[in-house]
């Protein structure tokens, strides 16, 4: 139990059900005031699976830091996803070297936790190539 008397369980259950209340407000209130494109916003739904395992990795510390690589990649990808839904995808085409950026960042995070050169070396292989890639678009 923490200091505010929740264990793991009942924070991650809180803190999901107020996430899911504030996204159905989000929603009722576009359905009044029409200020978002609904439709665009479906990346945000990728961060659902984060909140868990952001609250896993906050609650056992270093025992859980493996779930850096799947939170890193999430949030990439949805920041992604909602930046190519506002442009209409037209740079799908040229910024697909970013699918690697978010497993490149997600071991360089865990290398920064875990200290171990391998995940170092695959980080920069992965980050290596995207830069590469992108940089042959330009």
């Amino acid at each position: 139990m923490n200091e505010n008397g929740l264990n793991g369980s009942r924070l991650a259950a809180l803190g999901g059900g107020i996430i899911i209340t504030l996204l159905g407000l989000i929603f009722l209130l576009d359905n009044f005031y029409n200020f978002l494109s609904v439709g665009l916003l479906w990346p945000l739904f990728m961060l659902i699976p984060a909140i868990p395992l952001g609250l896993a990795w906050a609650e056992k510390g270093k025992a859980a830091a493996a779930v850096v690589v799947p939170i890193t990649i999430l949030v990439f990808y949805s920041a992604y996803f909602l930046w190519l839904n506002y442009t209409s995808w037209a740079y799908s085409a040229t910024t697909w070297p970013n699918y690697l950026i978010g497993p490149g960042l997600g071991l360089l995070f865990l290398y920064l936790i875990k200290r171990k050169g391998g995940l170092l070396v695959a980080a920069f292989i992965l980050l290596g190539l995207a830069a590469l890639f992108l940089w042959n678009h330009l």
